[in-house]
């Protein structure tokens, strides 16, 4: 017999809250993103208020979750049974690495300021690299 509390997050989260609470050992990769996400916010809240400056918040915060994100890319690469990996894998390499850029250009941007049009060049660059790289045909 299901409890309530079983009918009231699958309302409110759907299938995938009640597939994993039924099914053990099974963890989606977007829980997972969101777990480590809220212990990276706890970490970068703690850094910035070490160092005393909030608005490094969010750049701590984009450096942790994109290189999470682009860890897990690469890992997602080396699992065998799914068929659309190179297309899962290129996603988590593109959003990983923007948020990575992004938080380090915020930060060269803090160190050096009055920078921008260099830190808006060097972007640039890096999505052009970006968008070659991961349209490239991997062979197998």
């Amino acid at each position: 017999m299901r409890s309530v509390w079983v009918y009231f997050s699958h309302a409110i989260w759907g299938d995938q809250l009640l597939n994993m609470a039924w099914s053990p050992g099974k963890l989606t990769y977007g829980v997972l993103i969101f777990v480590f996400f809220l212990i990276a916010l706890a970490i970068a809240e703690l850094i910035a208020w070490y160092v005393g400056d909030w608005l490094l918040l969010i750049p701590i915060l984009l450096v942790e979750c994109g290189v999470f994100i682009v860890i897990l890319g690469s890992l997602i690469t080396h699992k065998a049974d799914y068929k659309r990996i190179d297309s899962i894998a290129s996603y988590y390499a593109f959003w990983g690495c923007l948020a990575l850029i992004v938080g380090i250009l915020w930060f060269v941007n803090v160190w050096f300021p009055g920078n921008i049009p260099v830190i808006i060049a060097i972007f640039l660059i890096w999505l052009a690299l970006m968008i070659l790289f991961l349209s490239l045909k991997r062979r197998r």
